[in-house]
């Protein structure tokens, strides 16, 4: 008999399942010492069920008996210095203190109150060897209208203007108007903290005609 071919599976959720003791008390420690947050509670008054989230992860806690040997959670998060700093403020168990490791993660190890090895981690993105990067000229060809907005994006003396004056220059500019090199001078005579709202408004008021139209 032929094995038939596996279906074409979509799955974009994986749920660690943690047997513990008392669901209360890991919500608790889970959401107070940990920083996640409750989900939900399922199975009366006190539940035997409950989903803790960190981000956009969620973790299964359900009523058993522990049972940490060999199992362990790994989480991928945006700092973990900063989660690090957390749980040791709030006297968290360290199993292995923060670390850039080789397998390109910065990452350390805690303990919960049922004894489960927990790891948090971020990834290094500047790991291995120094990239040089080498810039060449290329020729291109552009559509009109950005080419315009290119050159209105330039100064008098032909180079680029600093990032807040290209940030506001290509604000007008999505809203589907051509700004005329003259705002820029706006934009640049403006002292340090002016409302962007005004500004804004100051430069649409130089607009000379709709993108659409060139």
């Amino acid at each position: 008999m032929a094995i038939p071919a596996p279906p074409f599976v979509e799955c974009d959720q994986v749920h660690a399942v943690l047997a513990v003791k008392d669901i209360p008390a890991a919500i608790d420690f889970y959401t107070k010492k940990l920083g996640f947050k409750l989900g939900f509670t399922w199975g009366g008054d006190p539940p035997t069920f409950a989903g803790v989230n960190i981000g956009k992860v969620q973790v299964f806690l359900q009523k058993g008996t522990p049972s940490p040997q060999g199992c362990g959670v790994t989480f991928l998060v945006g700092d973990a210095d900063q989660l690090y700093a957390f749980h040791r403020a709030n006297g968290v168990e360290v199993t292995a203190e923060i670390a850039d490791r080789e397998y390109g993660i910065r990452d350390y190890g805690v303990r919960d109150l049922n004894g489960y090895h927990l790891s948090f981690g971020h990834h290094l993105f500047n790991a291995g060897p120094p990239i040089k990067i080498e810039r060449v000229d290329v020729p291109v060809r552009l559509e009109k209208r950005l080419s315009a907005l290119l050159q209105d994006l330039r100064n008098g003396r032909g180079e680029p203007l600093p990032f807040a004056q290209f940030l506001f220059q290509l604000v007008a500019s999505g809203a589907g108007k051509r700004i005329e090199p003259g705002p820029a001078i706006i934009v640049r005579s403006a002292p340090l903290g002016a409302d962007p709202a005004a500004l804004l408004q100051a430069m649409q008021r130089r607009v000379e005609r709709p993108l659409a139209n060139l």
